[in-house]
């Protein structure tokens, strides 16, 4: 078989080609070379830039921070005072936790012992006792026309009732309205003569009483009557 005949024209138009295949190529693989030479030239430049910025010098303080050493001295001497002004307040302050502690100690010894005494008085409210006078009465000598005030203080268990006497005869405050008065607080008896007169001179008596026994207290009583208006009466002790 005979080999096919290519025309001139056309073995021109394939050898153009080749030529503009190859011309193409080596003007892509250049530019390929080109752009890769820039990319590791913005690589190294980026690098370079990082290793400048690690290497820059450190922080300076500014000349206008910098303190004297004046300034530092009295920095150092504020310094020491604060200091021994905080150990001054905490020695105070343990100081006055102490006194706390103790006070509170204290009143709370103290609660006890008041504790304990009642306890003891109600022990000893409880057991049976006759009337036995604390404070018992005493004499008074006094001007006419002037208050006297008798009283005195008696315990026992039960509980005694008191009774007032003039010379052996019982005293009725009705008997004589708004000269005798009696009164009986907290255990403390009282006897009030308002506006004495010299017939009120005598002796006094207060009796206790309870289911147990029964006490006496006596005291004088003297009305004097001032000089130029009479002589005074006077009974003897």
């Amino acid at each position: 078989m005979a080999s096919k005949v290519i025309p001139w024209y056309k073995k021109k138009a394939v050898s153009q080609v080749k030529t503009d295949y190859a011309y193409h190529h080596s003007k892509y693989v250049v530019k390929q070379q080109t752009e890769r030479k820039s990319s590791s030239k913005s690589a190294h430049l980026v690098q370079t830039q990082a290793t400048e910025a690690m290497a820059e010098p450190a922080y300076t303080i500014p000349a206008s921070r910098l303190t004297t050493t004046t300034e530092t001295e009295e920095y150092q001497r504020v310094t020491t005072n604060v200091g021994k002004g905080l150990a001054v307040i905490q020695e105070e302050l343990h100081r006055m936790r102490m006194a706390t502690k103790a006070q509170v100690e204290s009143i709370a010894i103290q609660k006890e012992v008041k504790d304990m005494m009642k306890k003891r008085g109600d022990l000893l409210e409880e057991v049976p006792r006759m009337p036995d006078f604390l404070v018992a009465l005493r004499p008074h000598t006094v001007w006419e026309k002037t208050p006297v005030k008798l009283f005195c203080t008696v315990e026992g268990n039960p509980r005694p009732i008191v009774k007032w006497y003039k010379g052996g005869a019982p005293v009725d405050p009705l008997s004589a309205p708004g000269k005798y008065k009696i009164e009986s607080k907290y255990g403390v008896h009282s006897l009030i003569i308002s506006r004495c007169v010299v017939s009120d001179t005598a002796e006094y008596c207060a009796v206790a009483t309870n289911q147990h026994g029964t006490t006496t207290s006596k005291a004088m009583v003297t009305v004097k009557r001032p000089a130029g208006a009479g002589e005074s009466c006077q009974l003897g002790l």
